[in-house]
């Protein structure tokens, strides 16, 4: 069952960054590292430094390829969320090996 964390799409940019994070920490995990915002947003966890390459790889993925896009990056101490659109299809972690 999934938790309502109140989430509003509408109002992703004017979220502080405590309170994205708050409502990140309090939304349900479809994986480890990725909470459900709602039906259109993902928040991906990062360590602050692996956020560039993550974007970086996204952007090399095969033609033909869903892409999601970065709306919003949060940094957050030791922790950083990337606020992606939510796609349906494969998951990303299923095609890095098709990655150049």
């Amino acid at each position: 069952m999934e938790r309502d964390s109140g989430f509003h799409d509408d109002l992703l940019q004017s979220y502080s960054e405590t309170e994205l994070v708050r409502r990140v920490i309090g939304s349900s995990s479809l994986a480890p590292g990725i909470s459900l915002l709602s039906s259109n947003f993902l928040a991906k966890h990062y360590k602050p430094d692996e956020v560039e390459d993550m974007i970086d790889a996204t952007d090399r993925l095969p033609t033909g390829h869903s892409r999601s896009n970065t709306k919003r990056i949060i940094r957050n101490g030791p922790d950083a969320y990337c606020v992606i659109d939510r796609i349906p299809g494969r998951r990303l972690e299923g095609l890095w090996t098709h990655i150049s």
